[in-house]
């Protein structure tokens, strides 16, 4: 297999640690990738899982590269692998034989008995899940995946932009994620979380785990308010959440348990570089953290103290602070290393100079969800403490996970973890700090009302996992 010289000239850059390279490359082969793996996988199984961690493979073990013309049957051979491995990990569910010899179920002259079945089941379960869409989600998922148009296609005869046409995507590929698990009825934890240093411990975990059972489907948010939402409707089984949106979840009838503390600190306040004094400040949402430690902060910077505060999202902060629609931002890393890094912004203070290893997120479960999956909470916080472990072994392998998550530049990812702006210490559940915070919640007028938290605190899941 020739290796194209438009390739050849980016794999030294690569190899380098040039990331622009690196993306070129995986541009250029992604058309290859996607015409392989799809000739080698079954229909039902999606090959862009195949080829992601394939790419990951690749970039982790990019180094190791010695001939850069022996990178393309290198990757292919690796791409081979992957497939192998993911069609041994979803395995046709129904077993056709019985119908088969019935002749119930006739096989077509191209396809087995199971690939017939597989796909009218498939297609049976997405009509009516997506028949449940909104409707300005059921169009474009429609489209999509029943008549499988591309995104310019679908942008072009809609005439949306195609920015919109992913977000509706993105969206309703979530909800009709939990309708395809329900047709396989396996043991499936759904748990939400940011694109934040917060929850790197999530990442890992999905990452170390991926292939095995019981599946644990982490899916990333972008906004705080859509998972809270899909927490308190029961998309989501269980959340990486922070402890005041916990705790109004709590107050507004979400029956929630705490069973993890997610990390300590982790957090940080910066001004933009173009502004003088700030005007207006970010935070990623009403029912915060950083507004608690905003308040604690009145008298060393009074300046903060009574600044109009607007929500943005945490992958928002750079295009927020470019527009000048905010001009200090206080938020989960690594967005602020990586706004400082672009000379947008200048850190004022980290979270834990304020209240030093404090509590920010923490992972709850639905109470009804583990009233009866108590053991997959269980190996659920087993499999976060070992990513726990492995990452304090190997910082670098943690940061080379959260930039694949996140699309945040390793260099950030590391100098958080570097830095110790954020720590995984301790994740044992401690009811009297979560009603510490939820006192100092209260003063701040985040929530309204004491919140009744007899029982939240579960710390037997986190002592039977250890």
């Amino acid at each position: 297999m020739a290796l194209p010289q438009s390739l050849a000239k980016l794999i030294s850059p690569a190899l380098n640690g040039n990331i622009g390279a690196w993306k070129s490359i995986v541009e250029l082969i992604s058309p290859l990738a996607l015409r392989y793996a799809q000739e080698r996988l079954p229909s039902h199984i999606c090959p862009e899982d195949a080829i992601q961690e394939s790419l990951l493979i690749v970039y982790n073990n990019l180094h190791k590269l010695r001939n850069k013309y022996v990178f393309l049957p290198w990757f292919k051979a690796i791409l081979h692998s992957q497939c192998i491995k993911l069609a041994a990990r979803h395995p046709y569910e129904i077993s056709l034989d019985q119908l088969d010899t019935q002749g119930l179920l006739p096989p077509s002259k191209n396809q087995n008995p199971e690939d017939v079945y597989w796909v009218m089941e498939l297609r049976k379960t997405i009509d009516f899940a997506i028949k449940s869409l909104p409707w300005h989600l059921r169009e474009v998922a429609f489209l999509f995946y029943l008549q499988e148009l591309s995104i310019d296609e679908i942008a072009q005869l809609s005439q949306l932009p195609q920015g919109t046409i992913k977000k509706r995507l993105f969206t309703a590929k979530r909800l009709l994620m939990g309708n395809l698990t329900e047709l396989h009825d396996e043991e499936v934890l759904r748990v939400g979380y940011m694109p934040i240093s917060d929850h790197l411990l999530s990442m890992c975990a999905d990452h170390l785990h991926s292939g095995r059972k019981p599946i644990f489907d982490s899916r990333r948010y972008l906004s705080w308010s859509s998972l809270a939402k899909d927490l308190q409707s029961g998309v989501l089984d269980a959340a990486f959440i922070m402890v005041p949106l916990a705790l109004y979840l709590l107050q507004t009838g979400t029956k929630l348990i705490y069973v993890m503390n997610a990390h300590h600190d982790g957090s940080s306040l910066a001004v933009s570089t173009a502004n003088k004094q700030a005007q207006c400040i970010g935070v990623p949402s009403n029912y915060s953290t950083h507004r608690i430690l905003l308040n604690q902060i009145a008298y060393n910077y009074p300046e903060f103290f009574k600044l109009p505060t607007v929500v943005v999202n945490p992958s928002s902060v750079i295009s927020s602070m470019r527009t000048n629609k905010i001009d200090a931002f206080f938020c989960g890393e690594p967005w602020i290393s990586k706004c400082v890094r672009q000379g947008l912004a200048r850190v004022v203070t980290h979270s834990h100079d304020i209240l030093p290893n404090h509590m920010c997120c923490i992972l709850v479960v639905r109470q009804e969800y583990a009233q009866h999956r108590d053991q997959l909470i269980v190996k659920y916080i087993r499999a976060l403490r070992l990513a726990r472990d492995k990452v304090y072994k190997d910082l670098t392998m943690g940061a080379k996970i959260q930039s694949h998550y996140t699309n945040v530049e390793i260099d950030s990812a590391l100098h958080v973890l570097e830095r110790r702006t954020i720590n995984f210490d301790n994740l044992t559940p401690d009811q009297a700090r979560i009603e510490a915070l939820a006192k100092l919640a209260q003063k701040t007028n985040i929530l309204d009302s004491s919140c009744a938290l007899t029982g939240f605190a579960q710390p037997d899941f986190f002592g039977t996992a250890y």
